[in-house]
């Protein structure tokens, strides 16, 4: 077994792969797969403290009318060391072979790479390969641990969907089924399973809206895909031979248990002020742009008395969108300066575009754009000084180029990391320049989504910015693929929906859509959300989660939040959230009540997220003499073991007892 020395970034750990008997276990930060001899595929998934699998994953075929018996089983684990392992799984049933690679990750991602062949044309049996008439991939979870799910993305192509958050929400009861689809993650509050794959080629489903099934299954839920429906339209074409052999159909998907590292509960880590698009640079330079509040000072002074930790500087930092060279070099390095002389950190905006600004421009830009099916580039944002900039597919030889250019960017000027805008998105892209895309039986294009591509950038360049002490934020609009998404210190979701929160039949948001795609805590990855509404705090707080504020009025409201959590320590605290908090529970429909537990002291989030406004009546289990506001300190009434307090519609209370 070939021994390689790698290093595994911090907060992850070594990987730990062992054969047990037949199996072969994998153990990473959080979690365990076992892998079985069924073609190297899991028997068992344990994250979060719980195993997931109601069963071992599954083969399940059909050849000429009866149910595929598969044989000769095979596992063997081929290399190891602390970043990755590598194993070879196969099986047979007369006629057909199926031969899977399964190389597995120190973050608890695990390629499937499955060859579905024929026997050689005079093997015997290789007659009956012409009567494989199906072959899907099963998948059997617990139901307690399929509550909820998220997809990617919202529609075909590069384009996000906005305002109609539908593809975060409580799994239906009757289950969910797709087209193709290159994300899906399944869970609960805690933790779940991302599914993913670059693209359907060699894929034939009998119906393409249905090649991905989610469906309860004699108590259990499975998630299915309809590898093939009818026999691989290349084995029809000719008789197998030595000669002119019938090409094996190779179908690749990736699967990661979340949380995918540790839950970082203490969401006043990070305390970022987001300094907007619309504002010109002047106003984040300390000679130029006076306070908005009129008192003496800059705008810096602003920000930093707020208690922000870390400030974003948008795209207008620098003269080319998506760029690591400012045309303004020595403005940049003072207000890095000014930054830090404050006790912040500074980080720069990136993007998903090249603009037509870039030195490279005419060289590359074909080679490295985004191109739609009918060969059209995608975006095309326009900015001052005058350009136009397109979308990038970082699975090209830009990523390379990028990632040199930040490093070098952070070196130079002092930023402290990077603000990311869609870069973690893999987006659908047919540029054959640069591998992306693939041609259908018919002949016509179809996108690749590049996951693995821009996974390894994402792991470069959280290597680059951590060697720098520094930190990465990313922001994204329904997209949480965790494979990418991971290597983010957080993520800003919520722009796709305008911060809104009235979609259901009731004028509410579900729950169970924050949940999904907006908390965080069940993939790992802390969360902050994206609004101007004040409402919108009603939501997050309940999930432990923060909106990111601009330096408007949304910056005080968040600023007392901070002054309020620091004050009563939740950095040490324990996290109990509404849906399994036994310290205090609401008795008035529509108001949620989370808790923050600590040396004998409670810090209650209500939240009235009905549509009028109530007296709201909290019971509190423990002993408390007295109840107040915890930003204001103004005393609430708290008799016999219950808070009273009066909420308005989308409101939300911060109440301290002690």
């Amino acid at each position: 077994m070939q021994q390689i020395d790698r290093t595994v970034p911090a907060p992850w750990t070594p990987l730990q792969a062992k054969k047990d008997g037949e199996e072969v276990v994998l153990d990473v930060i959080g979690r365990t797969y076992r892998l079985g001899t069924h073609a190297g595929l899991p028997t068992g998934i344990t994250t979060a403290g719980e195993e997931i699998l109601a069963g071992p994953v599954r083969l399940v075929g059909r050849l000429n009318g009866e149910p595929i018996a598969w044989q000769q089983p095979f596992l063997a684990l081929l290399q190891q060391d602390d970043e990755r392992a590598v194993l070879a799984g196969a099986a047979e049933t007369t006629g057909v072979i199926i031969s899977t690679s399964v190389k597995a990750e120190y973050d608890g991602l695990l390629r499937f790479d499955i060859a579905i062949t024929p026997y050689l044309g005079f093997h015997k049996g290789a007659e009956l390969a012409s009567g494989l008439e199906q072959l899907w991939v099963e998948f059997p979870l617990k139901p307690e641990f399929v509550k909820l799910f998220t997809y990617w993305p919202l529609i075909d192509g590069t384009e996000v969907k906005t305002y109609e958050p539908v593809n975060s929400s409580a799994l239906p009861a009757e289950g969910l089924a797709f087209p193709f689809k290159p994300f899906i993650w399944l869970g609960w509050e805690e933790g779940g399973l991302s599914w993913f794959a670059e693209s359907d080629q060699g894929w034939q489903p009998a119906d393409p809206q249905r090649a991905i099934e989610v469906v309860p299954v004699d108590g259990q839920v499975v998630l299915r895909l309809r590898l093939l429906d009818s026999l691989p339209q290349a084995w029809a074409e000719q008789l197998d031979g030595w000669y002119h052999p019938n090409p094996p159909v190779t179908i690749t998907f990736g699967l990661q248990a979340t949380p995918v590292k540790p839950v970082d509960e203490d969401i006043t880590a990070r305390r970022i002020v987001h300094l907007s698009y619309y504002e010109p640079l002047e106003t984040i330079s300390i000679e130029a742009h006076p306070r908005p509040d009129g008192k003496p000072g800059s705008l810096l002074d602003r920000v930093a008395e707020s208690g922000a930790n870390v400030m974003v500087i948008h795209e207008v930092w620098n003269a080319i969108q998506n760029y690591w060279i400012t045309d303004r070099p020595e403005e940049i390095k003072a207000t890095v300066a000014a930054a830090h002389a404050r006790g912040m950190k500074a980080t720069p905006y990136f993007g998903y575009e090249v603009s037509t600004l870039a030195p490279e421009w005419a060289e590359m830009s074909d080679s490295i754009l985004v191109k739609h099916p009918d060969g059209r580039y995608e975006g095309g944002w326009q900015r001052q000084p005058p350009q136009r900039d397109y979308m990038v597919c970082y699975g090209s030889a830009w990523a390379e180029k990028w990632l040199n250019g930040i490093a070098w960017m952070m070196d130079e000027y002092g930023f402290d990391g990077v603000y990311l805008d869609g870069t973690i998105m893999p987006w659908g892209c047919c540029n054959a320049a640069h591998g992306c895309g693939y041609r259908k039986p018919d002949g016509t294009p179809a996108p690749t989504y590049p996951i693995f591509a821009v996974r390894e950038m994402m792991r470069r360049l959280y290597e680059i910015v951590s060697a720098r002490d520094g930190i990465i934020t990313a922001h994204q609009s329904s997209c949480c693929l965790t494979p990418t998404l991971q290597f983010a210190h957080s993520y800003w979701d919520g722009e796709h929906i305008g911060g809104a929160f009235k979609h259901d039949a009731q004028g509410r948001f579900p729950l169970e859509t924050f949940q999904a795609e907006f908390m965080g805590r069940n993939f790992g990855i802390p969360a902050e959300f994206l609004s101007g509404s004040p409402d919108a705090l009603a939501y997050t707080l309940l999930h432990n989660v923060l909106v990111r504020p601009g330096v408007g009025e949304m910056l005080d409201t968040v600023s007392s939040i901070w002054q309020a959590f620091q004050r009563f320590g939740t950095s040490t605290a324990t996290w109990h959230p509404y849906w399994r908090n036994t310290l205090a529970q609401s008795e008035t429909s529509g108001v949620y009540v989370s808790a923050y537990a600590r040396d004998g002291r409670l810090l209650l989030v209500v939240s009235n997220l009905g549509l009028e406004s109530v007296e709201a009546v909290v019971k509190v289990n423990g002993e408390y003499a007295s109840a107040r506001n915890a930003i204001s300190g103004e005393a609430y009434s708290f008799e016999e073991n219950a808070l009273h307090l009066s909420c308005a519609s989308m409101s939300w209370t911060l109440a301290e007892l002690t």
